[in-house]
C-alpha cells in the first residue's frame, strides 16, 4: 500500500506504512529503502539517508540503494559524500549509463572553477572574422561563371551550325 501511496504523493501516509512494515520485520532492507524513498520525496534528506544507510548495512549488494543515497547527498550538496555510493553502485551494476551520468554530474560539481578574471582586467573581445567573401558574394560570382558557361557554350554551337 506504501508505494500506491507514494505514486499519488500521499508521501506522509506511505511513512505510515513503511514505519509499520519496519515495525513488523525490522530486519528487512527494504522497508528502509522504501521509507528513504519517501523522506527524500519529502525532500527530508539526512533521514533519507540514515534509512538508505541501514538498507546498505542490511544488504550491500543493492545499487539501487547506493544510487538513492547519493542523490540525497546530491540534495544536501555533500557531492563528495555521493561519488563513492555512485562508485559502488556502478560496481555492482557496471552496465547501468545512468550511474556513469550521475558520476560525471558529481565530478562536474567536485571540479575546481575555471579561473576568474581580476575585477578590473578589460574582457577580452574576440578576435574579427577572417577576411574573405561573404556568402551572398560567393553566390553572386557562381552565378556569373555559371552565364559566361551558357554563353561560351551557345556561341561554340552555333558556330558549328
Amino acid at each position: 500500500r506504501g508505494q500506491t501511496l507514494m505514486i499519488q504523493n500521499a508521501y506522509d501516509q506511505a511513512l505510515v506504512d513503511y514505519n509499520k512494515a519496519i515495525e513488523i520485520n525490522p530486519a528487512n532492507p527494504v522497508g528502509y529503502d522504501r521509507r528513504g524513498f519517501a523522506y527524500y520525496s519529502m525532500q527530508q534528506y539526512q533521514e533519507a539517508i540514515k534509512d538508505y544507510s541501514t538498507s546498505i548495512e542490511k544488504k550491500p549488494d543493492n545499487p539501487t540503494t547506493f544510487n538513492r543515497r547519493a542523490d540525497a547527498y546530491v540534495g544536501l550538496g555533500q557531492f563528495a559524500q555521493a561519488l563513492p555510493d555512485l562508485e559502488m553502485a556502478l560496481k555492482l551494476k557496471p552496465d547501468d549509463f545512468d550511474t556513469t551520468q550521475r558520476i560525471a554530474f558529481v565530478k562536474a560539481k567536485l571540479a575546481p572553477p575555471p579561473p576568474r578574471l581580476a575585477p578590473n582586467s578589460p574582457v577580452p573581445t574576440p578576435p574579427p572574422p577572417p577576411p574573405g567573401l561573404s556568402i551572398q558574394m560567393k553566390i553572386g560570382i557562381g552565378i556569373a561563371a555559371l552565364v559566361v558557361i551558357i554563353i561560351i557554350a551557345v556561341l561554340l554551337l552555333r558556330r558549328k551550325s
